[in-house]
């Protein structure tokens, strides 16, 4: 798990852009959808263009745009709550 806590409250898999937010504090806009096994998948507007530029579908090489770092679910609503912060 790529946050600092050790309890699991539910795991999130996130893009780099969202995941940066946990520093940086920057709202960022965020795309979720739910996998086959239930965990939420999250990314930003600018992976949101990266999958549209390639027909609305992720490429193959997805994974290296968007760095996918997996946090606790404390963590994720921390980024739900933050993007609720955008005008």
């Amino acid at each position: 798990m790529n946050c600092r806590h050790t309890t699991v409250s539910g795991l999130a898999y996130v893009c780099n852009h969202l995941y940066d937010g946990l520093t940086d504090s920057i709202p960022r806009h965020i795309y979720t959808s739910t996998d086959s096994e239930g965990d939420t998948n999250a990314y930003c507007v600018v992976c949101e263009a990266y999958r549209l530029d390639n027909g609305g579908e992720w490429p193959d090489d997805a994974a290296m745009f968007l760095r996918v770092k997996v946090i606790c679910g404390d963590c994720y609503e921390r980024l739900v709550k933050l993007s609720s912060n955008i005008g």
